[in-house]
């Protein structure tokens, strides 16, 4: 099981924590705003995990049978804010990882995100997973 806690989320996104054992990272998700697609990040659950190859990001995770979504993934991505206030996203839905949480310009985002999937996805030998989601805000 991998656990992602959330502790927050605004404008700017919806920021927590990876955790897989020992390994842990940051992650950045959009806004919640009731799973409303393309706009909001995901609800809270347990979701099967499964290793893909994206045209668009290589090698990610596929979070499967997320109600009312398709294609949320696991993927590269600096920012996830809210597009409706002007602010940049690189997401549509799909989770963020990162090595650490802080800020590009005057916008929260997550850094190092290439090598921290690379890492995540040889933490987890490629083998599918459950992750759980759970809100802290």
């Amino acid at each position: 099981m991998v656990d992602l806690i959330r502790y927050n989320t605004g404008p700017q996104g919806t920021p927590g924590y990876m955790i897989a054992g020992s390994w842990i990272c940051a992650t950045l998700e959009l806004p919640w705003k009731s799973n409303q697609p393309n706009i909001s990040c995901i609800p809270e659950g347990i979701y099967h995990c499964t290793l893909v190859k994206s045209p668009k990001f290589g090698w990610c995770y596929w979070v499967k049978k997320v109600p009312g979504r398709t294609v949320i993934r696991i993927h590269r991505g600096c920012f996830a804010g809210d597009r409706k206030l002007g602010l940049i996203s690189r997401t549509y839905g799909c989770i963020l990882q990162g090595r650490y949480h802080g800020q590009i310009g005057r916008q929260e985002a997550v850094l190092v995100s290439r090598p921290t999937i690379k890492d995540f996805i040889e933490v987890m030998n490629g083998e599918d997973f459950e992750l759980k989601i759970v809100n802290f805000f």
